[in-house]
């Protein structure tokens, strides 16, 4: 008989082991050329599977509810690239990004999509829907567990508590991205328990439970101002998810959301207490926004940083970010087609119109990034994507109580929210976004498949 490698369990455990490498390499910085070799052979293996199943794949994309976001992913691809051919003022290097920052993450969804959809039609003991999971929790918990344990290592040896905490990851902001992508899968699995009374996640409720703490905890190392804020919006929508359409005790009900709040809440609490930013954060706003007048904004080294009431200089965060998400958005207006695809748009923009040599890299800001990058017309389709992604989701949970569709709405309104006020559509952060986004929307078609329905209707 004829040996089929690609038949084997072993092609299974190499898929697995590439899955949990790629998702765990992706964050660290100076990996380049392990991400890559992750990246190309979990790609390889992607594209085996797809020939395996590239029949149903296309009956998926058939459906209704995927019809749409085709055809708009493909408008928005063809806007990038006649943006990048016919008005981008250096066209080789807006295709090498377009390349390198929207192909590769569309090759990340693929490759979400591509394993969600294999486990469901290949009949492999060692491949299935719930390790798939589980090698994303274990690829991010790693992170997290670090971030933890260098805390409790410089507590031991200074008697005090770190905040802005990297861990593997480039910085607190990365790393923090991490967390509330971990704590959404964890979120998830709670409601998914106390709904149908089953699991998912092949762990029990106690390590769901210290799963969960350690997250919290990592949340409030971490110091992020935004990263917090986004918390309280997974724990309110989270209350929603867990009680909608349940008949419990109206007591029971206020009891569990109270301390529900109290546990979630946790990481905003501690930072509001320890981060000063916030107490200049109001008397900040105005004199960010008055950026004719006061440029330390646009030239750091050139102009003074200017002054609060009492005397003292500006947060630089809170300062910078205000001045700079607002000059962007005037920047926009004057080129409402885009400059052409490209991670610095704002860098480029700000020597454009105020000729600067000190220019930030980047806005802090992914709108802002792909206002000036994308034109209106390339934001406006992305927000038709992203609005239609989370219909679907809020749609799925109602009719077919999909796992998968709290997972990608918390994953959405997430990432979309935090990319406001940060850079995060790019690099591994938008990697590991798409990868989530294509594997959740094949999740969501098979949990409608779960009720017997034709998911093509």
């Amino acid at each position: 008989m004829k040996y089929n490698f690609f038949n084997h369990t072993l092609f299974y455990h190499f898929v697995s082991y590439s899955l949990f490498c790629y998702l765990f390499v992706l964050p660290i910085p100076h990996t380049n050329s392990l991400r890559y070799l992750f990246f190309s052979l979990l790609l390889l293996s992607s594209v085996f599977l797809y020939y395996k199943n590239k029949f149903f794949l296309f009956g998926i994309f058939k459906t209704k509810d995927f019809k749409f976001i085709k055809y708009l992913y493909i408008l928005l691809t063809t806007w990038l690239i006649l943006g990048a051919a016919f008005i981008s003022e250096n066209p080789h290097y807006s295709f090498s990004e377009i390349n390198g920052q929207w192909i590769n993450p569309f090759l990340s969804f693929f490759m979400g999509f591509v394993l969600l959809i294999s486990v469901h039609n290949i009949n492999n003991k060692v491949f299935n829907k719930k390790d798939l999971l589980y090698i994303i929790l274990l690829a991010l918990l790693i992170h997290i567990i670090y971030i933890n344990l260098f805390e409790f290592r410089y507590f031991i040896d200074n008697k005090t508590i770190v905040t802005r905490i990297s861990g593997l990851a480039e910085g607190p902001d990365r790393a923090n991205m991490l967390t509330n992508t971990l704590l959404s899968l964890l979120m998830v699995e709670v409601i998914y328990r106390f709904r149908k009374k089953d699991k998912i996640l092949p762990i029990n409720n106690f390590l769901l439970t210290i799963f969960l703490v350690m997250t919290i905890l990592s949340s409030a190392f971490e110091g992020m101002r935004n990263g917090v804020v986004a918390l309280l919006f997974l724990t309110t929508s989270s209350i929603f998810f867990i009680f909608y359409k349940k008949n419990i005790n109206k007591k029971i009900k206020l009891l569990i959301s109270i301390l529900l709040l109290l546990f979630l809440s946790l990481p905003f609490a501690y930072n509001i207490q320890h981060d000063k930013r916030w107490n200049s954060l109001i008397e900040t706003i105005p004199i960010a926004l008055d950026i004719d007048n006061n440029l330390y904004w646009l030239d750091k080294l050139k102009y003074k940083v200017p002054k609060l009431k009492n005397g003292e200089p500006v947060n630089d965060s809170n300062y910078s970010r205000i001045a700079w998400f607002k000059a962007g958005l005037l920047m926009s207006i004057k080129d409402p087609m885009g400059i052409g695809y490209q991670r610095n748009s704002f860098e480029v923009a700000l020597k454009n119109n105020y000729g600067s040599n000190h220019a930030n890299s980047h806005a802090h800001s992914s709108l802002i990034e792909w206002l000036l990058a994308m034109g209106y017309i390339g934001v406006i389709l992305c927000i038709m994507i992203l609005f239609y992604i989370i219909f679907l989701c809020i749609k799925y949970f109602i009719k077919y109580e999909s796992y998968f569709s709290i997972f990608l709405f918390f994953t959405m309104v997430g990432t979309a929210s935090r990319a406001v006020v940060d850079t995060n559509m790019r690099d591994h952060m938008f990697l590991t976004f798409m990868f989530i986004v294509g594997l959740s929307l094949a999740g969501m078609y098979f949990d409608k498949k779960k009720f017997n329905i034709n998911p093509c209707e």
